[in-house]
């Protein structure tokens, strides 16, 4: 049975005003987790009572993206089952230095 799963924000380490978009990865039960290329987004705008915004779900990375920057200078993006982090945003995240979008 496949199941699938995604990097929630909390995972990935993103503060609130920050746009995530993360990668898909599914459990096929075989006992391996695969990489979909597919991606989710969503916003946390800043604010104690402020809603996540979802955006579009299993897209291509540019599209998320897309989504993610027309909401916030600050973009994580969440590659593969770990969560590997980098940044597509117009800023960085605060207080960090992360490796920029698309990986080498």
């Amino acid at each position: 049975m496949t199941s699938w799963l995604s990097s929630p924000a909390d995972d990935c380490g993103a503060a609130a005003g920050a746009a995530l978009v993360h990668e898909i990865v599914f459990d096929s039960g075989d006992g391996f987790i695969y990489q979909s290329g597919r991606f989710c987004a969503e916003w946390r705008p800043a604010g104690a009572s402020a809603r996540v915004e979802r955006g579009p779900t299993g897209v291509l990375p540019d599209e998320a993206i897309a989504w993610a920057r027309s909401r916030s200078p600050v973009v994580i993006v969440c590659e593969g089952e770990r969560g590997a982090r980098y940044s597509a945003g117009v800023e960085q995240p605060l207080g960090e230095r992360l490796p920029i979008w698309p990986p080498a």
